[in-house]
C-alpha cells in the first residue's frame, strides 16, 4: 500500500514542477508584450505628431532605447528562450543560449542602456548628431538581427533576417540625409523603427503566449489520464484484496 499510495503522490506532485517551465513562459511573453506596446506607441506618437520638437524626439528615442536595454539585460541573464520543437508536434523545447550569445546580447543591451540615459541627460544634441547615432544603431541592430536569424536554421529565423535587412537599409539611408534634413527624418525613423520593432515583439509574445496554452492542455490531459489510471490501479487492487478477505 505505502508504494501504492508513493505512486500515486509522485503523479500528484508532477504540475507543481511542469508549472515552475510555465512560469518561466509567462514571464517571457508578458515582458515581449510590454516592451512592443511600448514601441507602437512610440512609433504612432512619432509618425501622426512629425512637429514634435527635437528634444521631445531624443526623450522618446531614450525611453525606446532604455525599454529595449532593460529587456536585452535581462534575455541575457535568464539564458534561455522557447521555441517550437522540430518534430512537428505542438510541443515547445527550451533553448539555452551559448555563452558568447549571452555576452553579446549583455553588450548589446548595456549599448542601448547608454544611450538611452546619455538621450535623457543631454536632450540638446544636433540633428545630425542624433541622425548618426540612429543610422549606427539601426545598422548594429539589423545586423545582430541578420546574425540571429542565420543561427536559428528554421522559419522562425527568417523573421530575424528580413527585419534585420530592413534595419540595415534604412540606417544606410539616414547616413545619406543632409544636417538640413535631419529633424524631420529622425522623426519618421523613429517612428518606423519603433513599429518595426513593437510589431516584432507582439508577434513574438503571441506566439509564447500560444505555445504555452497548447502545452497547458497537453499537459492537464496527460496528468488527468495518469490520475485517472493510477486511480483504477488502486480500486481494482483494493477489489481485489476484498474478495480475498471474505473468500
Amino acid at each position: 500500500m505505502d508504494s501504492e499510495w508513493s505512486e500515486s503522490s509522485s503523479l500528484l506532485q508532477g504540475p507543481l514542477r511542469w508549472g515552475d517551465s510555465v512560469g518561466i513562459q509567462e514571464q517571457n511573453w508578458r515582458v515581449s508584450a510590454a516592451q512592443g506596446a511600448v514601441c507602437i506607441g512610440f512609433g504612432s506618437l512619432a509618425l501622426f505628431l512629425p512637429g514634435i520638437t527635437l528634444a521631445f524626439a531624443t526623450y522618446l528615442f531614450a525611453i525606446f532605447a532604455i525599454t529595449l536595454g532593460i529587456g536585452e539585460v535581462v534575455d541575457s541573464i535568464r539564458g534561455s528562450f522557447f521555441r517550437p520543437n522540430r518534430n512537428g508536434d505542438q510541443s515547445s523545447s527550451e533553448v539555452v543560449l551559448e555563452p558568447w550569445r549571452r555576452w553579446l546580447l549583455f553588450l548589446l543591451g548595456l549599448l542601448h542602456l547608454l544611450i538611452g540615459i546619455g538621450g535623457l541627460m543631454w536632450p540638446g544634441v544636433t540633428a545630425n548628431f542624433m541622425l548618426n547615432v540612429v543610422a549606427a544603431w539601426a545598422v548594429l541592430i539589423g545586423c545582430t538581427e541578420v546574425l540571429v536569424g542565420c543561427n536559428a536554421r528554421d522559419s522562425i529565423g527568417w523573421g530575424n533576417i528580413i527585419n534585420g535587412f530592413v534595419m540595415v537599409i534604412l540606417g544606410a539611408f539616414l547616413y545619406a540625409v543632409s544636417p538640413a534634413e535631419g529633424i524631420l527624418a529622425l522623426i519618421w525613423a523613429f517612428g518606423v523603427l519603433g513599429l518595426i520593432g513593437g510589431f516584432s515583439l507582439l508577434l513574438s509574445a503571441v506566439w509564447t503566449r500560444r505555445r504555452e496554452l497548447q502545452e497547458l492542455n497537453s499537459s492537464s490531459q496527460s496528468l488527468q489520464s495518469e490520475e485517472s489510471e493510477g486511480i483504477d490501479r488502486l480500486s481494482q487492487r483494493d477489489q481485489s484484496a476484498v474478495r480475498n478477505i471474505y473468500v
